[in-house]
């Protein structure tokens, strides 16, 4: 059985959250050629697309994503240490 992947909708990730990360073990085709044809996909949506495999995830990135300073701001506070916060 073939199993068609729909590279768009991991370009559309990309486009929206910058990157994507998936375990290696729940790829939908091989490392190689799902590393191949994700970036054959940016290329045809006009994106560079990076990607690094060496721990057990494989992950991908648009190196020009630009996050929006509500973004920033909500990820800095999810993570901030503040001890008066708790």
């Amino acid at each position: 059985m073939t199993v068609t992947v729909n590279y768009a909708a991991f370009v559309s990730r990309l486009k929206t959250d910058g990157a994507v990360q998936i375990a290696k073990d729940d790829l939908p085709a091989p490392l190689d050629e799902f590393r191949r044809e994700l970036r054959r996909a940016g290329r045809a949506a006009g994106m560079r697309v990076l990607s690094s495999a060496q721990t057990r995830w494989f992950i991908a990135w648009d190196p020009d994503h630009v996050v929006s300073d509500e973004r920033m701001r909500a990820a800095m506070d999810a993570v901030s240490l503040d001890p008066k916060d708790g």
